[in-house]
This record gives structure tokens, sequence and C-alpha cells, in this order.
């Protein structure tokens, strides 16, 4: 009996599945032709299908035999026991794969607000980015984050909608909320065919191809106009708009549309569509927005083909554009991680040249040499070592003793270019006190807090010169739950962590000029240093701003005496919190004596802490901006929730099925609200909440912030 159309397309897909997991070739050593190499990342609102979508994308690969489920705590790229644990991911992870004749590295970054760094670090060096969206939800809070940060790099990107097989998705009500939220230029590229209330396929108008899944396997085949009838005709709809927004900005498009083409849109070359869309897209001219279900397995295949169809290649990237490409090496470090057995692990994307495994490299941003030990192809947490990486490559290199995110690494000291530029770390909001219980677990402490701040740029640790008290601060209550975790179970430490708190602000509320001596005997020598400063509150400046006013030193002296201000803008006079919006000009600097650059840190620390004790400073309290979805049902549970915490309700949106609460609340208010929330909903609230900036707080607030910091309440 001959088979039919669907029986041969799933018997192909089998036999092209098996081909890429038993003789799929490594891209090990040299990738010949740049062109079929694409850097991409996933980035979405938590809980939008990221994981699930990247593990169906491996499986589709042929990298792995069985879908993990995120439920499950066994896909590929959450790995970390926190991960698992709490079914979220919280640290980016990189896999490598071939779909068809392209070579694909794939970033799964955290939808979670309090780990935005991981997302920002790992788009700064992508190509390309596929943003998840929930069907049933459309654009949610962290979707507008993701691609505010997408928007800041101009990164190109493809939107897929996710989740269509769950009861309320529409493809359609998802993309207005694309174009009316995120002011995306949308393209629509697909149908999604439903058929009594259930998601079976997903049709593409511009290849006029059906995929679906009939029991485990997946199928792929032609529209036909006499066999799909109905679908056929949406596709052509959706063709004939797809064309039509083509030529509005392509006049070859137009031309072929008006000319040979205008009587039947089907007619129209589906590569040179595709041509055409890959500009528009790389030009972040529009967004194409796919559909499908990660978690039924539809519409994934379809994924992976706009991905090497529309995302740019290496070479025509917005970051190889900015650099001189060459046969030099040029790369970027955009993350570290410690590794049990390998020790510290860089990854790093190759912008020129090539980096072999020990081969010296100089680091310029840090202005020394470095000597790689090994190199690494990643897939999650498995490594495989290769001899050297090319222009294009994303890998992991072992070695790098000082190498940290945003470092420039090139070829050798003469060879050295342009410093690329590094993400900005934002100030953390939490903080708790951390001791070692013995002399020996203070040893242990210091080496692991080194480490993770390593690992992850936006964790301080600081340590008061008086009392020496060491403070652990970072981006929210997640981030330190997870870090205290990390610290309990991953290294076994027993320490003493107090209860987390919230990071104040404190700030300059008028001016002061004045010149200052600073004379320290040591050593049967006297050092004196004469300073004058000018200190100005301003609101632009979002930490302290340090300047100099025509005064003629050596680099290395005007280097001292900024660290000496910084050190004393670190600790403010009130509370010993950070000082911000802040302006300090240098106005004189006279060094008497020759005194090394630690005299001059200290000396420019001790006259900056005595100007600021003199001026006149406020106390700045963080707020955040929170977003809550909910049923109808559940509306009244949320409001009493967010007035127990001082809340102020901004606007409240949706329809009867689905509310959306958004309202502002000082930080201090919000220790323990997700777990409140969660709790008085019965967990049918969806929070997100991001720090919006800061409000100064009333004078009679701040001796009971004193007397709480202190542990006196009252």
């Amino acid at each position: 009996m001959k088979p039919s159309v669907k029986q041969t397309c799933i018997m192909t897909h089998k036999i092209v599945r098996a081909a890429l997991q038993f003789g799929r070739r490594w891209y090990s050593n040299q990738h010949e032709n740049y062109a079929k190499i694409r850097n991409i990342g996933i980035i979405a609102h938590i809980d939008a299908g990221k994981t699930t979508t990247t593990e169906n994308m491996l499986y589709h690969a042929g990298k792995i035999r069985r879908m993990g489920k995120v439920d499950s705590g066994n896909t590929v790229t959450d790995y970390l026991p926190s991960e698992r644990d709490r079914g979220i991911t919280v640290q980016s992870a990189a896999v490598s794969f071939d779909w068809k004749k392209y070579f694909i590295n794939l970033i799964d970054t955290p939808g979670h607000v309090d780990f935005t760094i991981e997302v920002e670090r790992a788009l700064y060096v992508l190509d390309g980015a596929v943003a998840i969206v929930d069907g049933t939800r459309g654009v949610e809070a962290q979707t507008r984050m993701v691609w505010r940060q997408a928007d800041k790099l101009q990164i190109p990107r493809i939107v897929f909608v996710n989740k269509m097989d769950k009861p309320g998705a529409d493809y359609f009500a998802s993309i207005t909320t694309l174009e009316n939220h995120l002011l995306a230029n949308t393209l629509i590229m697909h149908y999604p065919i439903i058929n009594d209330n259930e998601f079976h396929c997903v049709a593409d108008a511009v290849d006029m191809r059906i995929t679906g899944k009939e029991g485990d396997d997946v199928f792929e085949t032609e529209l036909d106009k006499h066999v799909h009838n109905d679908i056929f005709d949406e596709c052509v709809i959706i063709r004939k708009n797809l064309i039509e927004k083509l030529s509005d900005i392509d006049d070859d498009i137009a031309e072929l549309y008006l000319g040979m083409y205008s009587d039947d849109v089907c007619k129209f070359p589906s590569n040179i569509l595709k041509s055409s869309i890959s500009k528009a897209v790389m030009n972040n001219d529009l967004v194409p927005v796919l559909c499908g279900s990660a978690y039924k397995d539809i519409g994934v295949n379809f994924l992976l083909d706009a991905v090497t169809d529309f995302l740019p290649a290496h070479y025509n990237s917005r970051i190889a554009s900015s650099v001189n490409v060459s046969d030099k090496l040029i790369a970027y470090a955009f993350k570290v991680i410690h590794h049990k057995q390998l020790g510290p692990v860089v990854f790093i994307r190759v912008l020129s040249g090539s980096i072999h495994s020990k081969n010296m490299i100089y680091n310029a941003s840090k202005s020394e040499e470095e000597t790689p030990h090994a190199i690494f192809r990643v897939f999650a947490d498995e490594y495989q070592p290769i001899s050297n990486a090319c222009e294009g490559d994303i890998v992991a290199v072992t070695g790098l003793k000082n190498t940290a995110t945003g470092d420039t690494l090139h070829s050798s000291k003469k060879d050295n270019g342009n410093i690329l530029d590094t993400i900005s770390i934002p100030q953390p909001v939490y903080f708790c006190t951390i001791e070692a219980g013995s002399p020996t677990e203070a040893k242990a402490l210091e080496i692991c807090l080194t480490i993770i701040t390593r690992e992850d740029p936006s964790i301080q640790v600081k340590t008061d010169a008086t009392s020496g008290q060491t403070t652990l601060c970072g981006m929210g209550e997640l981030h330190m739950d997870i870090l205290v975790e990390r610290l309990r179970k991953e290294f076994n430490l027993k320490c003493y962590i107090g209860p987390i708190q919230v990071a104040y602000r404190e700030k300059v509320n008028s001016k002061i000029k004045d010149s200052m001596v600073y004379e320290k005997k040591l050593l049967e020598r006297t050092h004196n240093i004469s300073l004058a400063l000018s200190i100005n509150p301003n609101a632009k400046v979002d930490d302290c701003s340090i300047k100099f006013s025509n005064i003629s030193a050596s680099a290395d002296i005007a280097k001292a005496v900024k660290d000496g201000i910084r050190q004393a803008c670190a600790s403010g006079p009130l509370l010993g919190f950070p000082l911000i919006h802040t302006e300090i000009k240098v106005l004189d600097l006279k060094v008497i004596t020759k005194s090394p650059p630690t005299i001059i840190t200290a000396a420019a620390a001790c006259m900056t802490t005595e100007l600021l004790q003199r001026t006149q400073c406020g106390v700045l309290e963080p707020i955040m901006d929170i977003h809550v979805i909910t049923n109808g049902e559940r509306l009244p549970d949320v409001l009493k929730c967010l007035a127990q915490k001082h809340a102020e309700i901004l606007q409240i949106e949706g329809d009867a099925q689905e509310k959306h609460v958004s309202a502002t609340a000082p930080v201090s208010e919000m220790l323990g609200f997700a777990s409140l929330i969660r709790k008085m909903s019965s967990g049918n609230a969806d929070l997100t909440m991001k720090v919006a900036g800061y409000v100064e707080v009333p004078d009679c607030d701040i001796e009971r912030l004193r007397n709480r910091m202190l542990g006196v309440y009252d």
C-alpha cells in the first residue's frame, strides 16, 4: 500500500533527525562559511516557555533523544540545583547545535527581573534574538524589559507566540499587544490551525506549508487549496498582507508585486520573500511573528528555519561591524562561571581572528597578558575540548586568571585596538550581613565571595573598615535567596547570614566648597597633600560624578585621588549608604611631598569624608514598580494585599477573566511580598517587580532607620 503524503513527511522527518543525531558534524576547528553561523538568544518574561522551546530545538536538531520538562527538573539548560528546585532559569546557559546546513550558538536567558544582568550580558554578544510570548498573555512586564534591552543594543528579533495549545490563547491578540506595548512593526508569518477548540497545526504563509504532530511524530506538508480550503485562503490573505508590507520598504518587492505577480501572490517566489524579510529584520525594520506550542512540539521546526533564514549571520551583525575585522584576535568576555573541575571558565565571543589554547593573549581592559589553557564548545554543563576558535564563535576558555565580564581581548599588546563598550551594572537594592563561624571558615568565605562576585558583577561585597563586618548586596529577594543558598549548599559554608535588608542611598542637599590640607607622618617622613573640592547635588548623575577642573596631574595621581573620593562616597555621612546624585569637582591639587598613590588615596578619602560631614545630606529610599496579573475573582485579594504593603495603585485594566494591576511601593515594604501574594491569591497571581527609582525619606524617619539598622525597634 502506497504511503500517504503525511506518512511520507513523517518518515522523512525521522530520517533527518536520525542523520542529525548520529551523523552530525561539529564545526570543531574552523567554520569555512561564516554565513552559516547564527549566534542567538532566547528572551522572554518568566514562564513564557523559553527553556521548553530551547529543549524542543535541541530535540529537533538531534542533540537530545528525549525532551525534558521544566516541572520535572530534567531540562538541558536548567542544570543548576536552584533552577531545578524552583523550575525557573537563574543563569544563562549556552548550547551549540547544527540545524540543516547551519551552526547555531544559542543562549537561554533568565526571565526573572532579579537576573536582568544575565540577559543583558548575553544580548551583548548575540547577533539576533527570539522573543517568546505566552499566547494567553501577550506582552508582559518582563517582556517590555528584555525588549528595551534588545532595542538599546539594536538586536534583530523574531517573535514566537508560544502556548497556543492552552485555553484562551490568541495569536492575533498577542500580535496586537506587541504593536501597542512594544511599538513593534510586526510581520505576520503564520496562521494557527484550531479545530474543535484544540490547536493542531501551524501554516506558514511564506513557504505555504503546514507543520503539526500526529501521535509522536512531527510532519510537514505543502498547503493544497483543494485539500485545506479555508486554511489556504487565510494564508493567501496573510501572504498578500506580508508582501504589501515588504513593498513599503523594498522597491524590488514592490516592482515584482505590481508586475508579474500582481494577479496571484501564491506564485511570488518564497526565496525572494525570505531574502527581503532577512534584510528588513537585520535593519530592525520588521519583526516576523510565528506561533506554535513548544510543549506540544508544534511549530518549533518552523521557528528553527526562521532563525537560519531571517536572523543575521556573524559577518553582517551589529557586533561584528563594531570592530575592524582582520586576522588579528578581537574577542569579548561576557560571562564567568566557576566549574568544580575546570576552575574559572570564561565565555567569550570571537569577533575577529582566532584564539588558540596555550597561545598568549592580551587583555586590553586590564592591560595584562593571559594564557588560555583550554578552549571548549559548550552544551549547557558539558564541555567539548577544541584546539582553537574562529571568528563568529562563542566558546568557553579556561586559564584566564583575571579576565572578567566586559573585558576586551587582543592577540598581543602591539595589536591592541579599541576597548569595546562594557555593560552597565545597576546598583543593588538589597543586602545582608555575613559572618564566618571560625577563622578557617573566614578564609573559605573570602574565597567564595571572590568567586561569586567574579561570576555575577551585580553582586557587591562590602567590608566596614571600622567593624570589619562584611555585607553582601544583590538585586532582589530571589537573587539574595539563591546567593545564600549557593554559599550554604554549593560551597558548604558554615556562616551566620543576617536578614535581608533594603539598600538605601544618600545624597547631598546643599553645595559646599573648601580646601584642606592632609598631613601624615609615616616612617619618619611627613606627607603633605593639599586638596580643594566642591560638592554639588545633581539629580542627573546616577552615582557620583568626579571631575578635575583645569588641574595638571599625572595619571597615577589623578587615579589615586579619584579612588579616594569614591571610597568616601561609598559610605554616606548619615547612615553609611552610598551617595548618588552627587557631583564632585577637584578644584586644586598639590602633592607637596613625594607620596605614594596609597597615601594620596587615603588623603582624598579623609578630606572628602570631612567635607561631606559638613554639608546637608538626605536619605533616599528605593521605590518598586509592581505588576500583578490575576483573575477577576482574586482581584479583591490582590488589592487587599497591596494595601497592606502601603502600595499606590496606578492602574487596573483587563477583562473579567484577567486583570492587570500596576502599582508602586517602597522596596522596604516589599520584603516577603511575593510569598504573601501567592498565599493570599492561592497561587492565582503572577507578580513582576523592578526598582523604578528613589524618593527622599523624611528627616523624622531617618532616626527610625538608624535604630532599625542597629536592631532597635519601636
